[in-house]
Order: structure tokens, then sequence, then C-alpha cells
């Protein structure tokens, strides 16, 4: 089932309809542009969607819609609180979340109801880990991430889910109001987030927030000042690690200021095997590809038999005699090193993939994207360092006959990018070249 509403009580609503009713949800932000959600519509086969009345919905696919803001259609429903509809098992799908794809699409990842149930396990022991079980939770960035998927764990475990508006979103100062209003005392940030909101919680000494930090890789100076933020308010912070192929969370670790960055061990009923390109597991202090295994692995892709084969590989480790041992591994395509501590020390990426603001880009998808009906030729799209831990995107473009009006061209560019991927994956900077560099191997 389809859910296309903008943050707001209907995102919760809807979530936990669908999920009481035996389906799985597939978010659908709004904020997209309609050539995406057409796709995401028409990929996930979905024929019936949760809007609200207000929101475009693609035309393109014959879908029926139910708008939640229509106060009619609570009155059809039944008003008692019956079990799940349906039957749903551990294998069941409870949702889908589409990551970008280095082949212009992007790809839907098919979470199990089993994956989940064992990450749930997982955020007990993390708000454990803080102290902070009974912690209500503050929900502020968009349902189509899977990082989102703790608001609705946090409420089910009893606790208060606030819900920020867009605009409160935006402004760091307004969500820490919400933390004090509401007893909040975890706060779940990408780090490119993080400078921004520990200035604001060091003016007047608000240092009340314990911190989840996630979605891209936490450097050096970052990790210092978040663990000199823990000791000076007796507060901690957890760097948090994973796919969404392996269900939001795969390892975290506590932010210590005595130590280098790492991401810690596995959680639980998840392995790590880091491997060499031959699959043989390669020494302490030996950089490797991370492959993932345990019960918070993913189904794979939704229609994409191949690259779930690719990505979604037999163990060649696998010990029927031992209970703990996976049949199948996850090929993060992420470089890291075993330290002598125990410890996993992340190295960066093998392939395309980076990370802007926490959210994960294939730069392939950008550069196809390019390549269309702007009158560009060729075109490479890279992330360069923007401070602040983060990263902005570049595009290098090669128009197809001489330009007469190079800023024309450029804005031409970027609209046909807009129409065709969220924000966060439109470069922040384009640069016209006569021509691609090339090695002496071309």
């Amino acid at each position: 089932v389809g859910l296309c509403v903008e943050r707001s009580v209907d995102m919760v609503v809807g979530i936990l309809g669908i999920l009481k009713a035996g389906g799985a949800y597939v978010p659908l932000d709004p904020a997209y542009p309609q050539a995406r959600l057409t796709y995401m519509l028409r990929d996930s086969g979905v024929k019936l969607v949760l809007s609200q009345s207000w929101l475009t919905l693609p035309q393109e696919q014959a879908v029926e819609t139910l708008y939640l803001d229509k106060e009619d259609i609570f009155a059809e429903q039944a008003q008692d609180n019956p079990e799940i509809i349906g039957d749903v098992g551990p294998k069941s799908a409870v949702y889908m979340i589409y990551t970008s794809g280095s082949t212009g699409r992007p790809k839907g990842v098919v979470i199990e109801q089993r994956n989940l149930l064992n990450f749930r396990q997982v955020f007990e022991h993390q708000l454990e880990q803080l102290d902070a079980q009974k912690s209500n939770w503050l929900w502020h960035g968009s349902f189509a991430f899977d990082a989102s998927v703790k608001g609705i764990l946090a409420l089910c475990s009893g606790n208060t889910l606030v819900v920020a508006s867009e605009r409160e979103a935006l402004e760091p100062s307004q969500l820490l109001a919400l933390t004090a209003q509401h007893d909040i005392q975890v706060l779940n940030l990408t780090p490119a987030l993080v400078p921004v909101m520990l200035d604001c919680l060091e003016q007047g000494d608000r240092g009340h927030l314990h911190l989840m930090i996630g979605g891209e890789a936490l450097g050096k100076a970052l990790w210092d000042r978040v663990a000199a933020y823990g000791a000076r308010h007796d507060r901690q912070a957890l760097n948090l690690y994973g796919p969404t192929e392996t269900t939001i969370n795969a390892s975290y670790a506590v932010i210590d200021g005595e130590v280098m960055p790492h991401i810690g061990k596995p959680v639980a009923n998840t392995q790590f095997y880091v491997m060499d390109s031959r699959q043989q597991l390669v020494p302490t202090g030996v950089v490797g590809e991370l492959y993932i295994g345990g019960t918070g692995v993913a189904r794979g892709y939704l229609n994409r038999d191949e690259l779930t084969a690719e990505k979604f590989v037999a163990n060649p480790y696998f010990d029927a005699k031992d209970s703990n041992s996976c049949r199948r591994l996850y090929r993060s395509g992420d470089l890291v090193r075993w330290r002598a501590d125990g410890e996993l020390e992340f190295i960066g990426r093998i392939d395309h993939q980076v990370k802007v603001r926490g959210l994960r880009i294939e730069l392939g998808e950008i550069e196809q994207c390019l390549v269309g009906d702007a009158g560009v030729r060729e075109a490479a799209v890279l992330a360069r360092e923007a401070g602040n831990n983060d990263n902005r995107l570049v595009a290098y473009l090669v128009p197809d006959e001489s330009l007469k009006d190079e800023a024309a061209f450029i804005e031409a560019v970027r609209e046909q990018l807009r129409k065709a991927l969220p924000d966060y994956m439109v470069p922040a900077a384009f640069v016209v070249l006569e021509a691609l560099p090339l090695t002496v191997n071309g």
C-alpha cells in the first residue's frame, strides 16, 4: 500500500493502519518529483495509496486513493480494534523503501516482519545504553528513509511520538524547543546536522539530549566534539552504522573521545565478515569489504533479480551445525577493517555511492539523468567535501554543441534534474567542460 502524505499525524495513522491490516507500506514522499513518484508507483505495483486531498499524485498510474484528511472515510470503518487481518508471518513484507540506483532507477528494498522485529530488540538495547527507555521520540525526518521507523517503534513501546511540522524540522532551535516541551531525551541526527544542533544545545547550557548519529561516516573532529559535549553534560552519543538492506542499524558504537572513530560490533543476531575480492577473510588490521549476515538482512530488491543475486550472496562460511550461522550475506560495498580492540573501523566505499546530508546517493543515477534531453553529451558527478562533516555534489558537463549562453544551459540542466530527482540529489554546482579528463588508459 502506498503512503503519500506530508509529515503529520496522518503519516502515523497511515503506517499503523496499513500494518494493522496486514499490509506493507511504501513511503512516497510528496516532495519527490512527479517522475520519480510515477516510477515508484509503477515499479511497486501498489493498487491503493493513502494520501491527503491537497497533494497531487501522478495520473499515469491507475491506483485507488483514500484521503486521510477526509473524515467521512473513518465513519465508514468499523470502530472496534480487530486482530491483524490476513495471513502475516515472519517472512511477510512490512515496508519497502526506495534507495538510489546506479542504473538511473531507484531500487525498492523489501523488509520483512522478522527483520523489523529483530531491529526492535536492537533499538530497545540502544535506548537502554542511553538510559532512555521511557523517552518520547521526535520525528523530524522524511518517512521515506528507514531511520524514520524508529518513531513507530517508540510509539509501539508506549512512548509519545512527537511529529515535527515541515517548518519546525528546518529550524534547529524549534526542534530543541519541542524536545524540552515533550520530555524527549534522545535526538536522532545525521552528521551534517550535528554541528548546528550542538551550537544550539550549548547556547544557554541546554545539554539535555542524548544523541544517535548515523547515515554517513563520522569524522575525527566531529567525533571528538560530540564526545566533549557528552562529557560536559553527562550525556551519551551513539555512532550508528547500517545500510537500508540490513534494516536500519547493523552496528553501533558509543562515542568516546579516548578512542578513534569506529562503528562498533554487530548488533544482536547479526554477523560481520570482512573479506577480500576472493571472499577470503582478511586478518585484523587489513582492509576488506564488509559482508553482513543475520536476521536483519532484507529479502532483496523488488523486480531486480539480477541485482539481488549480485548483492545478496551465499555465505561461503555457512555452517549448518552452528545455529548462529547465516546462509545469506549482503555485500555492503563498504571498506572496513577490524581493529586490535575488536571494534570495526569504517574506511570508505568501493563504488560510486556517496552520502550527502546522511542520504544515500548513487552518482550513476544522477549521471544517467544528466545525459538526457538538455543537450548534455557526457557527464560526471563527484562528491566534494563541504565542511561540517558533509559533502556537496558537483556535476561536470560536456554539452552537445558549443554554447552561446552557459548560464541558460546550466539552468536548463538543473531544471531537468529537478523534474526527475529529489532535491538532495540535484548537484549544488555545475561546471561546463569541453571534454571530460581521461587517464592514459582512457
